[in-house]
């Protein structure tokens, strides 16, 4: 389950079939993993999104956060940036592509 919050995350910043295989892979994830929190690394893309340095998400990595079985969040990261629990704030980090 994707809330509305971080479907429009993905909306804004995705190709129509990035969103559509994005949505699919969660949508696995979540039935899968229904209960915890988790960091759930969905794609790297081919190049850098948003921009760098600046206030909003950026970067070539989509992560999403699930918790409790819902996708609660979704955001771009730089591949270089940390992807610890500690520094998502999750008990667990999954690459799940």
């Amino acid at each position: 389950m994707l809330t509305n919050h971080a479907l429009s995350r993905m909306v804004d910043r995705f190709t129509e079939q990035e969103l559509t295989e994005a949505v699919e892979l969660l949508d696995r994830f979540t039935r899968e993993h229904p209960e915890g929190s988790h960091a759930v690394k969905v794609t790297t893309l081919t190049g850098i999104r948003g921009k760098a340095w600046s206030d909003t998400s950026n970067g070539e990595v989509l992560w999403a956060i699930v918790r409790g079985g819902a996708v609660v969040t979704t955001f771009l990261r730089r591949s270089t940036q940390p992807a610890t629990p500690q520094n998502l704030q999750v008990q667990r980090v999954w690459a799940w592509y």
